[in-house]
């Protein structure tokens, strides 16, 4: 919840942009996914998990994984753009979450870059690097 209070009050009016034209507002979605996370934060602390949870290393080495992978991927789309790029930032998460199943490791690695491309600069008329 602190996390949603500091991207509500700092982060997105600090780094997203004004625009006339359009829609909707550049701020609009990153809002609602800010209140979306407090929302889900303030499920969690009111409703917390029955069961003790047990520490392991294999779900931090998979959080440290995605973390690289999401450095490597915002690296790789600002360089060689969204398009070029996406399809193998959807891949390697979908594999790093533990997808085997190569029609749906295909269908994300399409269907979702493509969504983003469609929603972004078709929809919201913004530019994508």
């Amino acid at each position: 919840m602190v996390f949603a209070l500091l991207l509500w009050r700092v982060v997105i009016p600090d780094q997203v942009d004004t625009a006339d034209y359009g829609w909707m507002r550049p701020r609009t979605l990153p809002l609602i996914l800010a209140a979306a996370l407090a929302i889900g934060g303030a499920l969690l602390v009111a409703f917390p998990t029955a069961r003790p949870v047990t520490a392991s290393a294999g779900p931090a080495l998979r959080l440290g994984g995605v973390l690289v992978l999401a450095a490597a991927g915002a690296w790789a789309i600002g360089t060689f753009g969204f398009v070029a790029s996406a399809w193998g930032v959807a891949l390697g998460l979908s594999l790093l979450l533990g997808e085997r199943r190569w029609a749906w490791l295909v269908g994300v690695s399409v269907a979702v870059p493509a969504a983003i491309w469609l929603t972004v600069s078709v929809l919201l008329h913004r530019p994508l690097p």
